[in-house]
């Protein structure tokens, strides 16, 4: 395969909870990112207040030349550039780009944990329960989600943010 130096846009794996510290040091090294982002209420019971969460948790968009890969990869935070190898990079088509970022403009309400459907079986990704599985029983709000875990042969729910689960 011929690799050319034009700019296309790929979609880059972040560490948990980085998404927007890592947006601003790429922009900092002049790299064109995109890190689409929507509002929610806040999971905290104390508070009535909405802050911008990432679409997709744990990811976002970069348009580069192969020739700037590294400044990417180089990034504190940033664990990988998406393709089939490590080397080798997947493109996200434009369009896409812009469908994304029309409907992130639009404020239609999006969800961006629509893989948390109730009934799914879930591993929790941070905190205490890391590693334990369960079945989502229940989402509260965009934000919070209850997962039914089965511990030393009793059933236990734990209510959780919906970014420390992973749909398996």
């Amino acid at each position: 395969m011929v690799y050319t130096n034009e700019e296309h846009w790929h979609a880059v794996h972040i560490r948990s909870r980085h998404e927007k510290k890592v947006c601003h040091d790429l922009c900092r090294r002049d790299v064109e990112t995109f890190l689409p982002l929507v509002t929610v209420p806040s999971s905290r019971r104390d508070r009535r207040a909405e802050y911008d969460r990432p679409l997709f948790p744990g990811y976002l968009f970069v348009q580069i030349s192969r020739d700037r890969a590294w400044d990417v990869i180089d990034t504190k935070g940033v664990v990988r550039i998406l393709g089939p190898r490590s080397w080798e990079y997947s493109v996200v088509p434009e369009q896409q780009i812009e469908s994304v970022r029309t409907l992130v403009e639009s404020k239609v309400k999006l969800d961006p944990f629509a893989e948390l459907k109730v009934g799914r079986v879930v591993r929790i990704k941070r905190g205490l329960l890391r590693g334990v599985e369960g079945q989502l029983i229940e989402r509260r709000g965009q934000a919070r989600i209850v997962v039914a875990v089965d511990l030393l042969g009793k059933a236990v729910t734990a209510d959780i943010d919906a970014d420390d689960a992973e749909a398996i």
